[in-house]
């Protein structure tokens, strides 16, 4: 902290921000952005998208070029600042975790993968916000790749997925067991949904 004004060390990556200190999540998100291709075929119109963890913003800005309006969320100010560095204007972006209910949280942080941070939900100064609070007027999407919180955000989100029916993109792998949830939770968890497809750890559900 200098001057009341909080930097990181930033490095670029494919023409994005990443923090410094970053090892793995710089290439391995932009090596992985194209698996949203194949939920994207599920996709019939293509105006608001929900995308979490934002991360440094990889994912928020290819979904940018695609949807109208993106909404992502990023818990980790230093992912934020990179973030903030590299989203195009039709993101709308929050320094705030997603869940199943208002409330503040704390961050378990890996630094040298910016994309392993951890929520913790025993407490601390993190807004947490859910889906259901935005009150959109649509979604079309919602692609959650958030280290075993995405079984708790769909709780958050339940009144948003029954009025909308968006196509959903959840990342489903034993990281889950850390909220109470094991691998495989996607198959029983979600309501007039089946699945579509899989691509690696995520699930693709389309609407019955």
């Amino acid at each position: 902290m200098a001057g009341g004004r909080y930097s990181v060390e930033m490095k670029q990556v494919g023409g994005f921000w990443f923090p410094a200190e970053d090892k793995h999540c710089a290439e391995a998100s932009q090596r992985e952005r194209i698996d949203l291709d194949m939920a994207l075929k599920y996709v019939a119109n293509k105006k608001v998208c929900i995308q979490a963890g934002g991360n440094c913003g990889v994912w928020a800005t290819y979904l940018a070029a695609r949807f109208e309006e993106v909404w992502t969320f990023e818990p980790d100010f230093e992912n934020y600042l990179c973030l903030m560095k590299n989203i195009p204007a039709n993101v709308n972006h929050f320094l705030a975790a997603l869940g199943h209910k208002q409330a503040t949280v704390g961050l378990d942080r890996t630094p040298k993968n910016c994309g392993a941070h951890q929520t913790n939900l025993a407490g601390g100064v993190i807004p947490m916000m859910t889906i259901d609070g935005l009150e959109l007027d649509g979604c079309d999407f919602i692609q959650l790749d958030v280290e075993g919180m995405e079984p708790l955000i769909l709780e958050g989100a339940q009144q948003t997925i029954d009025k909308f029916k968006p196509v959903l993109m959840i990342e489903d792998k034993d990281i889950s067991r850390r909220y109470g949830y094991r691998q495989g939770w996607t198959e029983t968890k979600i309501s007039g949904y089946r699945i579509a497809d899989r691509i690696h750890n995520d699930v693709i559900l389309v609407p019955n």
